[in-house]
């Protein structure tokens, strides 16, 4: 399975052993990771990744452009190979004929700015600050403890860093 060893190895055998696991829901896991890879041909002359976050932005890569009409298809292919299907197994979701479905996550909205000031603080992502506005960043070093603190991020949004 893709992730890590120390996490699904030894201990999902274990699991399983122990019965915290069934053994069919393991099978269940590995029939839908196998039925992807072969669904999308990866057993036979599948492209080499690397579209995407490059792994050094310093070193050498390819570049997108999204407004390039042949930069169509890549574009595509990541809007397909991006979804994440859920299995609702018995009503454990609460997901009842639902009449909206909010997204939520770091592709969820883009961000104003990928290496902000966050609230206008000088070099913010030093100090862990970019979600927060400048007065709480002053607040917090001349501990302020009387400093009506913000339940949620600027804008709503925490960002940090990039990628998956």
């Amino acid at each position: 399975m893709p992730v890590p060893r120390d996490f699904w190895g030894d201990r999902l055998v274990e699991a399983v052993r122990n019965g915290s696991v069934s053994e069919a829901r393991v099978t269940d896991m590995v029939v839908r990771v196998l039925a992807s890879w072969y669904r999308m041909g990866q057993d036979e002359d599948f492209p080499a990744p690397g579209v995407g976050m490059p792994k050094d932005m310093r070193e050498p890569h390819r570049i997108v452009d999204a407004r390039n009409s042949s930069s169509r298809q890549v574009l595509l292919d990541g809007a397909v190979e991006g979804h994440v299907l859920v299995k609702n197994v018995n009503r454990t979701l609460p997901l009842r004929e639902p009449r909206l479905l909010s997204v939520f996550g770091y592709s969820a909205r883009a961000a104003d700015e990928q290496t902000g000031q966050g609230g206008g603080f000088p070099d913010s992502l030093t100090f862990g600050a970019q979600p927060i506005s400048w007065q709480e960043v002053e607040a917090g070093f001349t501990m302020n403890e009387d400093f009506d603190w913000s339940d949620i991020g600027f804008n709503g949004t925490l960002i940090s860093g990039g990628g998956s």
